[in-house]
């Protein structure tokens, strides 16, 4: 079976049927990395992953304090390789990464890979964190008006108010 846009269509409209774990302390939606393998197979039963290693056979990249790790996926004919970075649950870079965090990244990478066939593929477009995106957008307009606040209102331009006024302008940065 040879990869076609047809079966990244099909792999992609699986979402339906994708056992979503539970979300995470963010709220974001994500595949296991079985759940995902098991959807691979359940599409093409020849599909085979990698775990790549350096030139040491250690299953991590490193540059300093960056670690990543890399897979390769075999499926529908054509072979796709991805990496990521060793992170924490709290998507944060590890700078001296255990075996277990280590261990962690290769099946979270494991999952990316295979969702550049389609699979899961959904999860990584942003679709999942539309009310991060949004949270993030309202704390920018917040961060934005207490600078023009700031901007307005100096120590020398405070000194002259009154209390009423200083009550106001408390008020207005209170929003």
């Amino acid at each position: 079976m040879k990869f076609s846009k047809e079966i990244f269509i099909k792999n992609y409209n699986l979402e339906e049927t994708l056992k979503v774990s539970e979300k995470n302390y963010q709220g974001i939606k994500y595949i296991s990395w079985a759940n995902a393998y098991k959807m691979l197979l359940e599409q093409d039963e020849n599909a085979t992953y990698e775990v790549l290693e350096d030139e040491n056979g250690f299953p991590c990249f490193s540059r300093g304090e960056s670690h990543f790790v890399k897979t390769s996926v075999t499926a529908f004919g054509l072979t796709k390789k991805m990496f990521l970075p060793v992170m924490d649950n709290k998507f944060k870079a590890v700078p001296n990464p255990n075996s277990r965090q280590i261990g962690d990244a290769i099946m979270r990478c494991l999952a990316k890979n295979i969702s550049m066939f389609g699979i899961g593929l959904s999860f990584y477009t942003g679709e999942d964190i539309q009310h991060v995106i949004e949270e993030n957008k309202r704390i920018m307009a917040a961060v934005e008006s207490i600078i023009k606040l700031t901007d307005e209102y100096t120590k020398e331009t405070l000194k002259n108010k009154s209390l009423e006024d200083l009550k106001k302008i408390y008020m207005e940065v209170k929003k």
